[in-house]
């Protein structure tokens, strides 16, 4: 499986290449978990979510369609939960505006055998708290941590504020 490895102090967080539309660089500062812009595109900032704001953000990861469309926090039905992927968009309380996961640095592309892959062990998913991470692997003195981001972004929407929309209507 291929993934994108980007810098992330004392290790390297992957991000599976099968979710990932684009790359774009981030020239603004990023000050929040999520953020919209005026074209309702939302952004979810990884280094923000693991209060680790000091770090530049300097890559985005514009997700694809299926990995885009996410829960919307505040439908109140609680319906949505454990539905399958496609049952879940037909759903309302879904968006398919553009989700850009928002990174350090993207530091190369490699393939990674899923053979490679161990899962967290379970002691450190205590309260369900890293679901999103999907596994770990060390080269050599360096450790590769993997995430879910179909899993990370509604934990990232549970943990920050919902942003307001740009025209100042929330």
């Amino acid at each position: 499986m291929r993934f994108f490895l980007c810098a992330f102090g004392a290790f390297s967080l992957g991000v599976p290449v099968y979710a990932v539309s684009s790359l774009i660089t981030v020239p603004w500062e990023v000050k929040q978990i999520i953020d919209r812009d005026r074209d309702e595109h939302t952004y979810f900032s990884i280094p923000h979510f693991f209060k680790e704001a000091d770090r530049e953000i300097r890559h985005g990861f514009i997700l694809k369609p299926q990995i885009q469309q996410v829960p919307l926090i505040g439908d109140g039905s609680g319906e949505n939960n454990g539905l399958s992927m496609e049952a879940a968009m037909e759903k309302d309380g879904f968006t398919d505006r553009r989700n850009v996961l928002l990174v350090t640095a993207v530091e190369k592309e490699v393939e990674i055998n899923q053979e490679d892959i161990q899962p967290l062990p379970a002691i450190l998913g205590v309260g369900n708290m890293v679901s999103f991470f999907s596994g770990i692997n060390f080269h050599g003195p360096l450790m590769n941590i993997f995430i879910d981001p179909a899993v990370l972004i509604p934990r990232m929407l549970l943990a920050g504020e919902y942003p307001e929309s740009p025209d100042g209507e929330g």
